[in-house]
């Protein structure tokens, strides 16, 4: 953990059997590697001033849990990896960055996902699968001031 450290630099490509990396409130620069991505069950790297798109990898990383990506300045879209079913992914924080287009149709499968939020974001629309991810609470999943519906309960932000 080398949270709140004024940290500057990129992050190391290879941080070898690492499981939890916890970098949030510092001032990280670059991409996120990809190599990092693999083996990582908890990523927050909140608050910082990481560029560039949100590594495909984190939909093929069956292990990731957490993932804690706010207030950057990630790029492009919500990689469809993400979104889709296969692991237990049940935090993901997007927010506040410069994520752009439509989410996933995929997110609707993603059974284990209990807190999303992409406020503060270019997205340009919900799609209707996301009515899929029922174990969600109104208050867990955020868009802005989009109105959204989750298993017949509906919500604003």
């Amino acid at each position: 953990n080398v949270e709140d450290n004024s940290l500057v630099g990129t992050i190391p490509s290879q941080l070898p059997m690492l499981k939890d990396f916890t970098a949030s409130n510092n001032a990280l620069t670059g991409g996120i590697p990809t190599s990092l991505v693999g083996d990582m069950t908890v990523l927050r790297v909140a608050n910082n001033r990481l560029t560039g798109p949100i590594p495909t990898e984190f939909g093929v990383n069956h292990g990731m849990r957490t993932a804690f990506l706010d207030n950057n300045l990630l790029t492009g879209p919500m990689p469809s990896e993400l979104a889709g079913p296969g692991h237990g992914l049940f935090f993901l924080a997007i927010a506040s960055n410069a994520i752009s287009g439509p989410i996933p149709s995929e997110i609707g499968q993603r059974s284990t996902l209990t807190f999303f939020d992409l406020t503060n974001n270019q997205i340009s629309g919900l799609p209707t699968e996301i009515a899929g991810l029922t174990q969600f609470l109104p208050e867990n999943i955020f868009f802005g001031d989009e109105e959204f519906k989750i298993g017949g309960n509906a919500g604003r932000r």
